[in-house]
């Protein structure tokens, strides 16, 4: 039978690895013999290099790793480099096939000198990306005369003699790490915590649990004592809970549990006994102690709930909110919470965000900015403003409230700022070509005396690749420098001063133009505007819109626009409504004027036509 055959397949290849361990240990012993002045470790790795087809790892009398062949850096998944200063324990990861538990390497049953290696098999080795691989393995003493000086580890990768259908279940339920439930195990557990919610009118509790600053263990002390904590976290939290109730680690510091029977105050309870103990734990690595605390978002399960997903995302809501609060922290999950609706709003528009990026949903929109002297100057030269919109899937326009906030919080905003100028190149080099085709001479130079002024946001000034990428657009759509003016807020401006000083200085030395955007907005703006060299001051709207009901409105908008012509710096006045705004800024001297009160935004594709 086949399972008869594999077997006798794996005691062969067992005896084989079992003999050439046993003449890889035996021939280092007649090296020694020769080389009596050698030391023994320093020629084992050029021994066990003979031995084809076997993984071997090799330690001092310490444990201290001091050797991997290249067999064993591709089973364990570690490279030697990595491995050095790591304990064996760390690198050679195993769980029994039948009790699924963590198994110590069993160095005190060594074979004695003379003896043949015995390989000990039916244990599955966790690699670092949490999976498991069937190996058998071996360990030896290395001896120099009768002093044990080194191990040395052969082991195998068995699991192509096992049958196709023989599953990992640790692999499958369980997080390696921390021995807890799995994400894909948890989901399941909370279909049937749903099922019995729905149909059994049984009410249970989910909750969301987040670590706080957990990510400062991994920048102090490395990932391996982020792990060790991970575990510990693991441990004080199961001792807390009740055997019925399900905890899993649903990946990195984040964790589920599932409390069954359980109604919101004992659930409120649980929580806080949880949140006792872990305030009390303590955990010490090498020289330095730490304490965490978590945040919690809770949600119900009851005969109302919705789908899995929904329940997770509503957790998971109230969790950000929770952190947002403060950290350490329980934030219950209602629907009519503003909180969470906000929070919820800002998950909807990330996926509104990260789903235009892919499938190229976003609309440029642009607003005409003009001379106050003269509204309604009929000169060739004309400046817009490039503004975005979103599409969604049944045509509907998006205003960018609904999801730029979004964008922003997620660390997505610099993508959309390539997008933008990505499109906006591109329609603006079809459109040259063409106007430079036309028989009609004054059209192509009318188009090509427009500026279009490109806002820019904090996190493309963080972005080390975004100033080239900006020269490679130019270059790539052969787009006039001198027809764009970039914007940046004058907040990101101050917080990214040498960045962003740098970033103009090269720009504008190809001809680009720039406008310090929201001027006003922020402090000490008088002092910081010496060491940015821009064209344009915008005036933060919020002052113009009151300068005809509130003096002090006025006199900051009015000494903006006195120090901006000081410093040979054009002024724009945003949020222009009506006409007695237009004709107070024409009074004060402000140079443009942009708003509802001159014209609305409207699609790019209709200017560009």
């Amino acid at each position: 039978m086949a399972w008869q055959r594999e077997d006798r397949i794996l005691m062969r290849n067992q005896t084989s690895c079992e003999l050439e361990a046993g003449e890889a240990i035996e021939k280092f012993n007649k090296n020694k013999e020769i080389e009596k002045e050698a030391n023994p470790l320093q020629l084992l790795p050029q021994t066990i290099l003979q031995m084809l087809d076997t993984a071997i790892i090799v330690t001092d009398a310490s444990g201290e790793i001091l050797f991997l062949n290249a067999l064993a850096e591709k089973i364990t998944g570690w490279s030697f480099h990595d491995t050095k200063y790591f304990p064996l324990s760390y690198i050679f990861k195993i769980v029994g096939k039948v009790t699924l538990s963590n198994l110590d390497i069993p160095i005190e049953k060594n074979p004695c000198k003379g003896q043949n290696p015995y390989f000990l098999d039916d244990v599955f080795l966790i690699r670092p990306d949490n999976s498991s691989i069937s190996i058998q393995y071996s360990l030896s003493s290395v001896y120099d005369g009768n002093q044990i000086v080194g191990t040395a580890l052969v082991f195998r990768d068995i699991s192509a003699l096992y049958r196709p259908n023989h599953q990992q279940p640790h692999q499958i339920n369980h997080d390696p790490l921390t021995g807890l439930v799995n994400r894909s195990s948890f989901e399941s557990y909370l279909k049937q915590a749903l099922h019995d919610s729905r149909n059994l009118a049984q009410t249970h509790i989910l909750c969301h649990l987040d670590l706080d600053r957990f990510k400062i263990i991994n920048e102090v002390c490395g990932h391996l004592a982020g792990d060790e904590y991970l575990r510990k976290f693991s441990t004080v939290l199961q001792q807390r809970i009740r055997r019925t109730d399900i905890l899993a680690r649903l990946g990195g510091d984040e964790f589920g549990l599932i409390l069954q029977h359980c109604n919101l105050d004992q659930a409120l309870n649980v929580v806080q006994d949880l949140y006792k103990e872990v305030r009390q734990f303590r955990f010490s690595w090498q020289s330095h102690t730490f304490s965490f605390t978590f945040s919690t978002g809770i949600t119900l399960l009851q005969s109302d709930s919705q789908s899995i997903s929904n329940v997770l995302i509503e957790a998971d809501s109230a969790c950000t909110v929770a952190k947002a609060k403060g950290r350490d922290r329980v934030q219950v999950y209602q629907a009519d919470d503003q909180d969470v609706t906000a929070q919820r709003g800002d998950t909807q528009g990330l996926l509104l965000v990260m789903k235009a990026l892919e499938e190229d949903q976003f609309l440029l929109y642009c607003q005409p900015i003009v001379p106050v002297s003269d509204v309604d100057d009929s000169t060739d030269q004309r400046c817009y403003e490039i503004l975005i919109r979103l599409q969604d899937g049944q045509g509907q326009i998006i205003p960018p409230k609904d999801f730029l906030p979004a964008a922003e919080r997620y660390g997505l905003m610099h993508l959309v700022d390539r997008w933008v100028i990505h499109n906006l190149f591109k329609i603006l080099a079809s459109r040259y070509a063409k106007a430079e085709e036309s028989a009609y001479e004054p059209t192509c130079k009318s188009y090509r005396n427009h500026c279009y002024s490109i806002n820019l946001s904090g996190s493309s000034f963080n972005d080390d690749q975004f100033l080239e990428f900006v020269q490679e657009q130019f270059f790539l759509h052969l787009v006039p420098p001198e027809s764009i003016c970039f914007e940046i807020t004058e907040t990101v401006a101050i917080s990214n001063l040498n960045k962003a000083a740098k970033f103009i200085a090269q720009l504008r030395a190809i001809g680009c133009r720039f406008a310090l955007d929201d001027f006003g907005s922020g402090m000490s703006s008088f002092g910081y505007l010496r060491n940015l060299p821009v064209d344009y001051i915008k005036i933060d709207g919020n002052f113009v819109k009151e300068i005809t009901t509130n003096v002090i409105s006025y006199e900051i908008v009015k000494a903006i626009n006195s120090i901006g012509h000081v410093m040979n710096i054009q002024t724009t006045a945003e949020f222009v409504e009506d006409e007695e705004i237009l004709a107070m800024l024409k009074a004060i001297g402000v140079d443009y004027a942009q708003g509802y009160g001159i014209a609305k935004p409207f699609p790019l594709r209709l200017l560009i036509s």
